[in-house]
């Protein structure tokens, strides 16, 4: 997802937007920053709005979603640790920030970038020349195809089940942070592993089937709470048996 971190350039604030005249922050919407810069203002701004709430619950789920798309993308291209540092930064941040229109005006703006760039990103992968270009497959392909759809989704379907459960609670760990920093890499090497897994038995479409489930199930969350403390540790506690 480095697009979501390179397009968040974009957003009309710096590393003091909260003080800077609207024209300066439009002015600012050229500037190219580096990913961990991005994720560290997204961490800044989910950080504010948990204290503020200016963001509807979904709207701010959704900002947490951005938040952990940006932390994976720049873990893979700056590295794990300088990917922690930048949400913690951001978390720091936000917490020593005021509950006024100008922080009102931060969380906003960053939300309208992230958008924009996910935005983006779909119309990168939705791109109909990328598209006329993949070769259609003929009738015994796609019968052989049906064939092998049918047998990688054949019983047992617990595991699709228990692998998305456990997908969900991952996703609203990295949006909540109820655990240690050794526990999440554990459940991030664990759930990838598993994700391979169920590659291999069931096949592509159905893995993203049950990926879908849990990213709708995850955001279905709410905000951070004993809830999802529950929700979190059932899940952590199921992938390490």
């Amino acid at each position: 997802m480095s697009t979501l971190t390179r397009v968040i350039v974009s957003v009309p604030i710096a590393a003091a937007s909260w003080m800077l005249a609207m024209n300066a922050m439009t002015a600012a919407a050229s500037q190219d920053i580096a990913p961990s810069k991005a994720l560290e203002l997204l961490s800044r701004s989910r950080t504010v709005d948990a204290k503020c709430k200016y963001l509807s619950v979904p709207e701010h789920v959704e900002l947490g979603d951005y938040v952990a798309k940006a932390e994976v993308s720049t873990a893979g291209r700056e590295g794990v640790s300088r990917a922690r540092s930048a949400v913690s930064a951001g978390m720091a941040q936000g917490k020593t920030m005021s509950c006024d229109r100008d922080s009102e005006i931060v969380v906003r703006a960053t939300m309208d970038a992230a958008r924009r760039a996910m935005a983006a990103v779909q119309a990168q992968q939705a791109d109909p020349k990328r598209t006329a270009k993949r070769t259609k497959p003929n009738a015994e392909t796609k019968d052989l195809r049906r064939k092998i759809a049918v047998r990688r989704n054949a019983p047992p379907t617990g595991a699709l089940k228990r692998y998305a459960s456990e997908a969900a609670a991952y996703y609203v760990e990295r949006r909540c942070r109820h655990l240690s920093q050794g526990q999440v890499m554990d459940f991030w090497r664990k759930i990838a592993a598993k994700h391979a897994v169920m590659l291999d038995r069931f096949g592509p479409d159905a893995v993203r089937a049950a990926k879908n489930r849990a990213i709708s199930r995850s955001k279905a969350s709410g905000r951070c709470s004993s809830r999802t403390v529950r929700m979190v540790k059932s899940g952590y506690s199921s992938i390490v048996r």
